[in-house]
């Protein structure tokens, strides 16, 4: 107990969330065997032939939430909290079976020295450091980890446990030594070679003024082409790759608000006046407050410039029982209370010695203490809290409220340089008070939070409609939009893919929506969906499974571009073959003109974004008219009139800047190559 504790209490007793946080950037890297349910374990997953079993998946993520509930002491029930272990877990089993295997196959490994390297070399994990050194000021030390470990040793109860999270930390440094390995693989392959680099002086060292004629798509009627079946199809399977899409669903979902009725608003209003006049006679405001209000109550002290002034003007008055409020702001009630007033200080630095539930060593070293013993050499010895054992038991100084209840009722008994011992039920401490500011009137303030909510009849009554609704929208898509209309609601839209867990703009509980979702057929309407205190129906208006979109579910986006093409031959033909005045009179336009123009360049004035055009200027010579260029928006021909050499970049800058793009892109490529050559497919939707 007493080394779980030294891991948990790292970095002082206040600091223990940072080890929480640090622990969510981990690849745990556990594995377990595959469970049975009598043969009938359903697939999650499949990754490079691995089959995931429900039973693999939910082993994973209870250790995984274990372990990470165990080491930082927080709860991991929340939605949220739920959402960040699942992807921890995913992580860890993309890691197992896609990642660790083709390192493998690449033959990137961890050699023992470099196991040893990564505790106490001169290039320690940064997963190590911020396991075992001391999250406030960076510090490491190798002997940290030696105390962890003789401490697992020792503890008969909870060593194995130890064991296993300094095995996991282990785990996670090596995969990330080896991911460095690849990164450095993979970048060191990188290069720009001298014709790059000279083209890329050029670019930026030649500027361009000339004119140009052209007129945008826009320009042209639809009705002046035509777009065959035949066109289109082609577009679609000459660039089938741009449409490579995940497993998807398109819904169409309608909310029901549960807002608060003007009925809902008048009985909060009356119970808020009740509250009022209890909150006013109660001879134990802190306690009626937190009984009644539906937030949590806040028992610090505040000085008067904390408070508001009308909350001041009570606390530091004469009647410090007057009530103030009610004051309704977003549809919440507020009433508050003076509970207390009294002198205290703003801020005390502690030094502090922590152990284990011993009284009895407490006591002892207490004693010591007491009696004109170096402090800093008892906590160098006898502290758990390693971090400041090696301050001298300095944890600093600190806001008085940061401190437990328990230590600040010490606090203010003592002075400073005294000492004390204090209870904080995983252990106990001794303190000696470093400074203590001198006191400044403060007062606690009780405040009771009631907000406006719609009453259990308002949400039967939505709930009533919304049900009325989804057996008119039951059938098709199309009785779906027909029972939106008659019910004055307007359906939204969006789409969703299994990874997502929950649906943009409707919050973090919408996850069921999106399983269901993956689990319906098109036309299905879904049952009443509770988020956020709303009701949500859903319907599904497409679903996608193939590797590829089809033709169907991509017209949209082929048709415009297959349509500008048709454009771009009617226009050519008025350009090709004409100086830019003729070609601006068979237009109808005026001759445009352009300055200051380079080929890393992407705008025209008069045009707009043109990456085509910029790209025939910078290959064009001077006086030679252009061939007509299809850019995004429209076709156009130029004429370049003079060209200016300057001074915006040398061979070596160049070299520089390339490099670090290449560089960029590669990083950002990697992992998703190596995902992208595994065969994964993911199947989570159905039960998580």
């Amino acid at each position: 107990m007493a080394g779980l504790n030294t891991l948990r209490t790292k970095g002082g007793l206040f600091l223990t969330f940072v080890i929480g946080i640090a622990l969510l950037l981990f690849v745990v890297s556990l594995a377990f065997e595959n469970g049975g349910m009598g043969g009938q374990d359903p697939k999650v997953a499949e990754i490079n032939g691995e089959k995931i079993t429900y039973t693999h998946y939910q082993d994973t993520f209870d250790a995984v939430q274990n372990n990470l509930s165990t080491m930082s002491g927080q709860d991991y029930s929340s939605a949220e909290a739920q959402d960040a272990v699942h992807n921890v877990t995913w992580q860890q089993l993309l890691n197992q079976y896609a990642i660790q295997p083709g390192f493998d196959k690449m033959g990137i490994a961890i050699s023992d020295a470099e196991r040893i390297e990564l505790l106490s070399g001169e290039y320690v994990s940064p997963i190590v450091r911020s396991a075992f050194g001391d999250p406030t000021t960076g510090q490491f030390s190798p002997e940290y980890v030696v105390e962890y470990l003789n401490a697992a040793a020792a503890d008969q109860q909870y060593g194995p446990l130890m064991m296993q999270r300094y095995e996991m930390i282990v785990r996670d440094a090596q995969v990330q030594r080896a991911m460095e390995k690849y990164v450095g693989l993979v970048a060191k392959g990188m290069f720009v070679n001298d014709l790059e680099i000279a083209a890329g002086v050029t670019a930026a060292n030649k500027v361009f003024t000339g004119r140009w004629v052209g007129k945008s798509y826009g320009q042209i009627a639809d009705s002046t082409v035509k777009v065959e079946k035949a066109d289109i199809e082609k577009y679609y399977n000459e660039n089938k790759k741009m449409f490579k899409q995940q497993p998807s669903r398109s819904i169409s979902y309608v909310v029901f608000e549960v807002d608060p009725t003007e009925d809902d608003r008048l009985a909060a209003a009356n119970e808020v006046e009740k509250l009022v006049a209890e909150f006013a006679a109660t001879e134990e405001p802190m306690i009626y407050a937190k009984s009644k209000s539906r937030e949590a109550v806040d028992e610090n002290y505040y000085s008067r410039a904390a408070l508001s002034e009308e909350v001041a003007a009570i606390a530091f008055g004469a009647d410090k029982s007057k009530v103030y409020g009610p004051v309704l702001e977003n549809d919440v009630y507020r009433i508050s209370r003076v509970t207390d007033v009294k002198a205290l200080p703003d801020s005390v630095a502690i030094s502090y010695i922590v152990l284990a539930q011993n009284a009895d060593k407490a006591d002892s070293i207490l004693n010591a203490a007491k009696s004109g013993a170096n402090f800093a050499a008892l906590a160098m010895e006898f502290s758990e809290d390693r971090a400041t054992a090696e301050l001298g038991g300095e944890l600093g100084t600190l806001p008085y409220s940061a401190y437990p209840e328990s230590l600040r009722a010490e606090i203010d008994k003592a002075s400073k340089g005294s000492f004390f011992k204090a209870d904080l039920g995983q252990a106990v401490c001794v303190v000696r008070v470093d400074r203590k500011d001198a006191p400044v009137m403060k007062a606690q303030v009780a405040t009771i939070a009631y907000p406006i909510i719609a009453s259990p009849t308002t949400e039967k009554e939505i709930h009533s409609v919304a049900n009325q609704f989804s057996v008119a929208a039951q059938g098709s898509v199309d009785k779906f939009n027909a029972a939106a209309a008659e019910s004055a609601v307007v359906p939204r839209t969006a789409r969703v893919v299994n990874t997502e867990r929950q649906i943009a703009g409707l919050g973090e509980d919408s996850r069921s929506i999106v399983r269901w979702a993956f689990d319906a057929k098109v036309g299905e309407v879904s049952e009443i969906f509770t988020v956020e205190g709303d009701y949500v129906v859903a319907t599904v208006t497409e679903v996608r499974n193939d590797e590829y979109a089809t033709l169907e579910q991509v017209y949209s986006q082929v048709y415009p571009v297959v349509l500008s093409n048709k454009k771009f031959e009617v226009l050519k033909a008025e350009l090709e073959g004409k100086s830019i005045e003729e070609a601006a009179a068979a237009l109808g336009v005026e001759v445009g003109s352009f300055e200051n123009v380079t080929a890393n360049g992407f705008y025209i004035d008069g045009i707009g974004i043109a990456p085509h055009t910029i790209g025939a200027i910078a290959k064009s010579a001077e006086g030679v008219v252009s061939k007509p260029i299809n850019d995004l928006t429209g076709a156009y021909i130029v004429v370049v009139d003079q060209v200016v050499e300057v001074e915006n970049q040398t061979a070596e800058k160049e070299q520089v800047r390339q490099s670090a793009m290449v560089e960029a892109q590669a990083a950002q490529r990697m992992n998703q190559a190596l995902y992208e050559g595994a065969e994964i497919e993911d199947l989570r939707v159905k039960f998580f």
